[in-house]
């Protein structure tokens, strides 16, 4: 999952994990959230998360998902869940370098990164409902970067937003030309580096324990919902409209679902 381009050098004590797939499963994204922790262990200082060629994230993916059962989609939803409080618990900046496309939990993961540089091209949105299906997890993180009437705008159409309009909307810290992404992450990482580290970590470990107990509550939440959603007649009506290259017949009408307390 990790790898290091030609001809830039990247300081000893940061660590970048560059995906080599747009989509992750249960035990990809178990696999990021330990090699976050090994990296602090053995003492860098700060992660840089990048995708490789022109995609950053496109989220999880949980395969023919009607064939699975709620403890296997909770797997996965936990998995996810745990990448998310790991970015946030790490005591080192984590910087999501976004290099292509950031879509569905891709954009969470943004969220969830403490800094962000995109480049021009970067796209950001919640497409799930183009496939009948809803951001549940993912939409936790367009909660925490956008006003409400963005947020249900990007989840009830599906739309995209740019790199430049993200940046006014303090989605992300800035926006430069592509091939200058990772260049800006790792010169920021070697300045960040090059702070105490007994500051840098407690500045992060205040901020995330400001909200890290109502973080959880959502995260969790969000995974109740994907359960019943991906369990449910129009959930797998989606997955079978998608593999038979038609247009979905939702089976089910308008419903009231149980309050929330």
């Amino acid at each position: 999952m990790s790898g290091t381009p030609e001809l830039l050098p990247i300081p000893s004590n940061v660590l970048l994990l560059r995906f080599q797939k747009s989509r992750f499963s249960t035990s990809e994204l178990r696999e990021l959230a330990r090699a976050l922790e090994e990296g602090v262990s053995q003492g860098m200082r700060v992660a840089i998360l990048s995708g490789s060629g022109d995609v950053f994230c496109l989220g999880g993916d949980l395969g023919n998902y009607p064939e699975k059962s709620s403890r296997e989609i909770r797997e996965f939803g936990n998995a996810l869940i745990d990448l998310h409080l790991t970015i946030t618990r790490v005591p080192i900046p984590v910087i999501a370098a976004v290099n292509g496309p950031a879509l569905g939990g891709g954009l969470s993961l943004v969220e969830a990164c403490d800094l962000a540089v995109a480049g021009e091209s970067a796209r950001f949105g919640v497409p799930e409902i183009v496939g009948g299906l809803a951001p549940m997890i993912s939409l936790v993180g367009v909660h925490r970067l956008a006003r409400r009437k963005l947020a249900m705008e990007l989840s009830f159409f599906g739309n995209e937003i740019s790199a430049e309009e993200a940046l006014r909307r303090g989605m992300v810290n800035r926006v430069v030309k592509d091939s200058e992404v990772l260049p800006v992450a790792v010169d920021w990482a070697r300045r960040l580096a090059q702070s105490s580290p007994t500051a840098v970590g407690l500045c992060k470990q205040l901020y995330a324990q400001l909200d890290l107990g109502h973080y959880r509550h959502q995260l969790d939440l969000a995974l109740d919902h994907l359960v019943q959603l991906l369990g449910s007649e129009d959930g797998r009506e989606a997955y079978r409209a998608r593999e038979e290259g038609r247009p979905p017949a939702w089976p089910s009408g308008v419903k009231r679902f149980p309050a929330w307390t």
